[in-house]
């Protein structure tokens, strides 16, 4: 039988052995951490055409704080990618601001995506197979850059580069789906877009330009936290234009476990 001495040695054992896990779980857990940590920047810009667009400029904010911008060196080095040809690239600074000027000969649609043939004997449901599959595919030119510090995704405005200018800032409820404990903040705000193109029709060009930060790191699986800046508009082709733009931060997790 354990007498009193042995189940006090027996306990003893037992909790160091548990605070033995735990420290080298604990140390697992930091190795995965600091080894997977990153922080990037990335800037994305896509453009819908419905119709052919020639002879174009536009102009697009890039991110930027204290006139500084995390992508705009990389841009100028050829480095972006999804650049069709004949595209020309220049980065304009006008004060704390920093923009992409793109000059085009033309924009055109891609080609409608051919639906997948159906087995022989087979008509379908009830209409062609893979219909929704049909239609133009935008283009996307994106850019990513490592950052070498943590970045600033919870409270980015002053701290982070965001995409330039924003009058009219205005803290608006959250439409993003997340989870209540995920601090989100969101604004809105209005922005300045520039486009000059000829076009079978008025308001031919549909472009969306998207600029955040991520952190990310691996422990039994990937984590992180973003923030988001997105504007979406439709460039009427006649010059500078008001567009509406929103910034989401706070998307993520900010516990590392």
């Amino acid at each position: 039988m354990w007498n009193r001495n042995g189940t006090m040695n027996l306990l003893r054992i037992m909790l160091v052995g548990l605070a033995a896990v735990i420290v080298l779980a604990a140390s697992v857990g930091a190795y995965w951490y600091m080894g997977s940590l990153s922080h990037e920047y990335a800037w994305e810009a896509t453009f819908d055409a419905a119709t052919t667009v020639t002879k174009a400029t536009i102009i697009l904010p890039l991110p930027a704080r204290d006139g500084i911008s995390p992508v705009a060196d990389a841009i100028a080095d050829g480095k972006l990618a999804g650049v069709p040809p004949g595209w020309d690239l220049a980065v304009l600074e006008d004060g704390e601001m920093r923009m992409l000027r793109i000059s085009a000969t033309a924009i055109t649609p891609r080609p409608p995506r051919t639906p997948d043939p159906l087995p022989e004997g087979d008509e379908g449901p009830t209409g062609p197979r893979n219909a929704g599959n049909a239609g133009e595919s935008p283009i996307i030119l994106s850019i990513s850059v490592p950052s070498p510090s943590s970045i600033a995704t919870h409270h980015p405005d002053g701290t982070e580069p965001l995409l330039l200018p924003k009058q009219n800032l205005t803290s608006v409820a959250c439409d993003v789906p997340h989870s209540p404990s995920m601090p989100l903040v969101c604004s809105r705000y209005d922005t300045l877009l520039y486009s000059r193109y000829d076009a079978a029709f008025p308001d031919a060009l549909t472009v969306s330009v998207s600029a955040g930060g991520r952190n990310e790191w691996w422990i039994l699986g990937w984590s992180g936290n973003a923030y988001h800046d997105t504007v979406i508009a439709t460039l009427a082709g006649d010059g500078w234009q008001t567009a509406p733009g929103r910034l989401v931060a706070g998307e993520g997790r900010y516990s590392v476990l």
